[in-house]
């Protein structure tokens, strides 16, 4: 199943950049002071922001950087057109980046993920949940979907990483010094930030 968010992209323009996002939760602006390379910036004003996109893509030479008020911060982006995404380029964040595509994510060989918390996952999560803080991913995302590593993703000291689909795989590097390394198998689950473990699987799966 590893191979689903490969074949998804394969068929789309994965190396156009983010596209059409929409901000519906907290605060936040997007803009691109740079169109080659594309480097596009989120800056966000709100402790936890929700971003719809239509597709979210990062190309080789591309970058993503999210400015957010501090290493707790949280963008939710939730891409809502069809097909997987696929990073080959650099997406940095000072906080928590949590990507949701419910046909799957691939970072490639060259895709680099600096965040102080990043999650991938094809699972959703209510609007009014998320920005509530209570992080119950309760909506499958399709069931041949995969999240795959590899490039590589690196977390703040005592940050996570987390990559949670029904097909779930690592073959890059993940760093996450003193933090938490998460890979789970699964359609839906719960994200404890704060508890003994990161990733609370559905049991009734």
């Amino acid at each position: 199943m590893s191979t689903t968010a490969l074949l998804l992209c394969g068929s789309l323009a994965c190396s156009a950049g983010p596209t059409g996002g929409i901000v519906v939760g907290g605060s936040a602006t997007i803009s691109s002071p740079s169109s080659s390379p594309m480097t596009l910036i989120i800056n966000q004003t709100s402790q936890n922001a929700i971003i719809n996109w239509n597709s979210f893509n990062i190309g080789t030479g591309e970058t993503v950087k999210f400015i957010q008020p501090n290493s707790s911060s949280i963008s939710l982006d939730r891409v809502t057109g069809a097909g997987a995404s696929t990073i080959n380029g650099t997406l940095t964040a000072n906080g928590n980046v949590f990507l949701i595509n419910p046909y799957g994510v691939l970072i490639g060989p060259g895709g680099v993920i600096n965040t102080a918390g990043f999650v991938a996952t094809t699972s959703n999560i209510k609007n009014s949940d998320f920005m509530a803080g209570r992080h119950n991913f309760g909506i499958a995302g399709r069931p041949d979907a995969s999240v795959v590593n590899l490039g590589r993703i690196t977390a703040a000291n005592s940050g996570f990483a987390a990559l949670v689909g029904p097909g779930a795989r690592n073959s890059g590097t993940i760093t996450a010094n003193l933090g938490t390394v998460a890979l789970a198998s699964g359609n839906t689950f719960t994200l404890d930030l704060y508890g003994d473990k990161l990733i609370k699987l559905d049991s009734s799966q």
